[in-house]
């Protein structure tokens, strides 16, 4: 029998970022002008920030060419 490959994870990380602290979305303000997720109760996980934007953007018009 061949020997299989194990998926072992050294160190569990949390995909939402700690930094955020607990606010919720409201759609009177826009709080998330780039971008961002919230569950289900409009709890706001995470967002992008304009670097990240900036950063994305960069790249999507490298890729196809229309910098």
């Amino acid at each position: 029998m061949a020997n299989a490959q194990k998926c072992i994870y050294w160190k569990e990380e949390s995909l939402i970022p700690e930094e955020i602290p607990e606010q919720y979305y409201s759609l009177d303000d826009n709080q998330m002008p780039y971008g961002g997720a919230t569950d289900i109760h409009g709890k706001i996980l995470w967002k992008v920030s304009k670097e990240e934007h900036d950063q994305m953007m960069f790249r999507i018009k490298k890729a196809f060419g229309k910098e």
